[in-house]
């Protein structure tokens, strides 16, 4: 019988060997260990897998197979993020120096050209691993915000100004890597909204931490007392300073100079104030937005964030099918039952005694509103059927081919109905807009018509793409003075019978060059009836009026604005 001696359990006891010499460092996984009980928490041991995990007073689970929580990592704050976080202030205050955009037109193009110049720049200082593929959209978001210089509706110079800080956010996104490597793709939709709506507010926090002056990685203590010596300095100055200057104050150029220094208005200093803290407030978003983008990169090392898709994907397809089919039906019914009235359209011709503005007005609207439910219907039907992931079932095919195919009938019926109604009434901002709409539409849907039978093509950053387009196409040119150009003109050339003077004055300095052609041209005819003497007194009084408003409105390099200038320049001779 051997004797047992404690060196053979030394030797056999894996847990023993694998102790390692320091203390504090968390013990190795072992096959065979017991409890063992520490000053900082109980090792446990699995019985059925052998494996070792070890609680702590801190909650984290050493060496555990079912993956226990573990402490989240904290962000390090570096020089880099010291400096920008304090340029941001900055930048952020000339930002709200440049509100509001439809007045400082100019200012709001330089201040986007800076933000984008300003996240690019600290992503670049901060060593982040940059998207190239992103960079087309800080291209195109700055080509379009040269929109606020070249047109002077205000509507659309706000819609540019809110797309610019949307496509900021995105960019900032995108560049980081986390769209993946196609800063457009069927996950748009989820990296938007996540760029947009979490990105600015998840790391506020960020902004303040990296607002103490850092050398390194470490909060440089020597600077910041350095800079506290001197406050106070400075505060302890002002009052031998101001007994100085009352000493100083005999000499009437010395006095005169010292005015001239501190004549302030406080209505001014209000001002630079309330923007100071307003610009304060948004460089905290902006910063975040920075910083999170970057914090979530060094996490992620660079890989796509995870997202859950475009749909829901939880709807049996017999269910959508069942629901679908009897609007479609009721399409089909309308198309048969009504199809020489509405198609007439296309050529031209007027069912019975209507007239062109009661034709094209009836069923306009509703057609409008079929469409747009037709766009809701398709969408929902698409993200909510049941299939596998990338599967394109025929039944989804045949189902978004006919709800394609009905809706262009639509858009193509509502259409043919404006253009008539142009044609005998001339333009406005509410015809061109709803044609522009249904136009939209139509590409859209003939992108969806297209991607049924194309694989290659995908249908989330093709539409994208084509509301960016056609967004542009409303954005750059002057709109409002091209409508009143086209009025102005058909009614010289006689295709119109009327022009609306009060409705082209109302699109304000985009008016001038049509109003002021108007007034010209009649007033070169040999023979002025009694209706032109009344269309030139109400151009030179709306000119008149334009006039009035320029001279009441602030004119330097800021307010640049191109339909300004030339309104300006043409009222002047």
């Amino acid at each position: 019988m051997s004797t047992f001696h404690p060196s053979d359990y030394q030797k056999n006891n894996t847990y023993a060997q694998n102790q390692p010499n320091d203390p504090h460092q968390s013990p190795q996984e072992s096959p065979t260990q017991g409890a063992q009980s520490t000053p900082f928490g109980q090792t446990s041991q699995n019985p059925y897998t052998g494996f070792n995990y070890q609680k702590n007073m801190f909650g984290d689970y050493s060496g555990s197979p079912y993956g226990m929580p573990t402490q989240k990592p904290k962000p390090i704050y570096k020089g880099v993020d010291t400096l920008f976080a304090w340029l941001s202030i900055v930048v952020c205050f000339l930002l709200v120096r440049s509100f509001p955009v439809v007045e400082n037109t100019l200012g709001g193009v330089l201040t986007t050209l800076l933000l984008f110049g300003f996240a690019t720049c600290y992503l670049l200082v901060a060593k982040v691993t940059l998207m190239r593929k992103a960079i087309p959209i800080a291209v195109i978001a700055c080509l379009l915000s040269l929109g606020l210089i070249t047109g002077a509706n205000h509507t659309i110079q706000r819609l540019i100004y809110l797309f610019t800080v949307a496509a900021l956010l995105y960019y900032v996104y995108c560049l980081c890597g986390h769209a993946g490597k196609r800063a457009l793709n069927d996950n748009f939709l989820s990296h938007a909204t996540h760029a947009v709506f979490y990105q600015p507010f998840a790391k506020v926090d960020a902004f303040f931490l990296s607002l103490p002056i850092r050398r390194g990685n470490r909060i440089s203590t020597k600077v910041m007392r350095t800079i506290g010596w001197a406050a106070l300095g400075l505060l302890i100055a002002v009052i031998p300073t101001a007994v100085v200057i009352l000493l100083l104050s005999y000499d009437d150029q010395f006095t005169e100079l010292i005015k001239n220094i501190f004549s302030f208005s406080l209505d001014g200093v209000w001002e630079y104030l309330g923007d100071a803290i307003l610009g304060f407030g948004i460089a905290m978003f902006l910063f975040s937005a920075l910083f999170s983008a970057k914090w979530k990169q060094e996490l992620s090392h660079g890989e796509e964030t995870k997202t859950n898709g475009t749909g829901c994907h939880i709807f049996p397809k017999a269910l959508l099918c069942a629901a679908v089919t009897p609007i479609l039906a009721v399409y089909l019914l309308f198309f048969i039952s009504q199809g020489s009235y509405y198609l007439s359209a296309f050529t031209g011709t007027l069912p019975g005694d209507l007239t062109f503005a009661a034709y094209a007005r009836n069923g306009f609207f509703e057609l409008c509103w079929v469409t747009a439910i037709n766009t809701v219907m398709l969408i929902l039907f698409n993200a909510l059927i049941r299939k596998k992931e990338d599967e394109r079932g025929a039944i989804q095919k045949l189902y978004s081919t006919l709800i394609a195919l009905f809706t262009l009938v639509l858009i193509a019926t509502a259409l043919s109905k404006m253009v008539l109604y142009i044609g005998s009434y001339g333009l406005t901002q509410k015809r061109v807009y709803a044609s522009w709409l249904m136009l939209l539409l139509a590409a859209v849907f003939i992108a969806v018509l297209l991607a049924q039978f194309i694989k290659r093509i995908h249908l989330i950053p093709v539409a994208v793409a084509l509301c960016v387009i056609f967004f542009a196409l409303v954005a750059l040119p002057d709109v409002d003075g091209m409508i009143a150009s086209y009025n102005v003109d058909a009614y010289l050339s006689g295709e119109l019978g009327d022009v609306d003077v009060d409705t082209i004055a109302d699109y304000g300095v985009s008016s001038v060059p049509a109003l002021v052609e108007l007034k010209d041209e009649l007033g070169k005819r040999s023979f002025l009836s009694t209706e032109d003497y009344e269309i030139i007194q109400k151009a030179e009084a709306a000119l008149d009026e334009i006039k009035k408003e320029l001279s009441e409105q602030p004119d330097h390099i800021f307010t640049f604005n191109i339909p300004t200038a030339r309104a300006r320049a043409l009222l002047e001779e």
